[in-house]
């Protein structure tokens, strides 16, 4: 994916450590007819543009003892939860591209999310969310808290429509869904919007709903005119309840009310599918449920396993063929492990995409299509 890469540095304050310094780094990506501006953390001390990078090595490729992120103590939070802020993965690189596909055919990716309610889970840094609602899509990007609250935010800030000024907005058609609420509009012209919300895929789906809720009080807090001259914003704890009545509480959306969910190389390690298998089945539960609607999940996945390098298990045809075979050691997941997951959940999948890897030679992305398992 051709991009310009924008350095900087910036000042991030967080509450048990005081200020840091975090270097941070702009790509520049066009899409669409418009460039997306992602911004992320730049913590290996390389070239912002050298994707090999490890998230915590120097300019000589060694590990950088002397980098602490400032995440690693907030509750919740997982050294996984560290590779959502410095990169856009290969995974998301591809499924932006079939977004930007603007063919004729009915069943583009394009197509299907426009005027739609869209969930994007384990958003990371937020570009396939933001793309999506670039060509049209109402979506809402949810990850980790640190996650949201450092990058995604920031990131749907930066990538706002100026319509009100140049009055290129498309108004959106009938049949489209409403915007989810608190969204800003996306520069695109197509009417869609974005917001980003907390969800945890370890915890219930109502436990981060309640959790987005301490973190938009908190944030309204932090917004207040400082008149008492204090170096640091008061805010309210973890632990304090906020109830419905609360004005931050009306203001959080329930994710069960989406239509498609999207989920772009947020699966790499073992340890993350069985809790991200439940909660697109819980979400899936609840469309068919509150809305009598069919949820489909459309899925990036890059091959690290060992076992899946040099093969292209999976057959991009409409049913597919469950791939094969023990699962080895180790803790990147294969995608086989991927597909069983859901095929013993019921569900049913299709490739939609499927390409070499750029970045490593003998892997494979993959672009799934999961569909929910049939009513009992």
């Amino acid at each position: 994916m051709k991009r310009d890469i924008v350095n900087h540095s910036d000042v991030v304050n967080h509450s048990d450590q005081g200020e840091m310094e975090c270097k941070l780094a702009t790509d520049v990506i066009p899409f669409a007819g418009v460039n997306l501006r992602i911004v992320r953390r730049d913590i290996s001390g390389e070239d912002a543009g050298d994707t090999d990078a490890s998230p915590t090595s120097n300019a000589d490729g060694e590990d950088d003892d002397d980098w602490v992120d400032p995440n690693f103590f907030d509750d919740g939070y997982t050294v996984a939860a560290t590779t959502g802020f410095c990169r856009v993965w290969e995974g998301a690189e591809v499924l932006t591209r079939l977004l930007e596909d603007d063919s004729d055919d009915d069943a583009s990716l394009r197509r299907r999310v426009a005027g739609k309610r869209v969930l994007e889970l384990g958003a990371g840094v937020g570009l396939c969310g933001i793309a999506a609602a670039s060509v049209g899509a109402h979506v809402m990007c949810t990850d980790l808290e640190a996650v949201v609250e450092g990058v995604i935010y920031r990131n749907i800030g930066e990538n706002t429509d100026t319509f009100s000024e140049t009055g290129t907005l498309t108004t959106p058609s009938s049949s489209s869904s409403p915007p989810w609420r608190m969204s800003e509009h996306i520069a695109g012209g197509n009417g869609g919007t974005c917001v980003a919300q907390v969800l945890d895929w370890t915890t219930s789906i109502d436990a981060s709903i309640q959790a987005q809720r301490r973190l938009s009080a908190r944030r309204r807090v932090l917004s207040r005119e400082d008149t008492t001259g204090a170096t640091s914003w008061p805010c309210i704890g973890k632990d304090d309840d906020v109830t419905d009545d609360d004005d931050d509480a009306q203001c959080v959306n329930d994710p069960r009310d989406c239509e498609l969910v999207m989920a772009a190389e947020c699966l790499w390690l073992r340890e993350l599918v069985d809790p991200f298998c439940e909660t697109v089945i819980d979400l899936m539960r609840a469309a068919r449920e509150r809305r009598g609607i069919e949820l489909p999940c459309v899925l990036s996945f890059r091959d690290r396993s060992s076992k899946d390098k040099d093969k292209d298990k999976v057959k991009a045809d409409e049913g597919g063929e469950s791939p094969g075979g023990e699962s080895p050691l180790g803790a990147f997941v294969p995608v086989s492990d991927v597909v069983a997951a859901f095929e013993a959940k019921g569900c049913g999948w299709r490739t939609l995409h499927a390409s070499p890897s750029t970045e490593d030679v003998g892997y494979h992305v993959h672009v799934f299509e999961i569909t929910p398992p049939p009513v009992a």
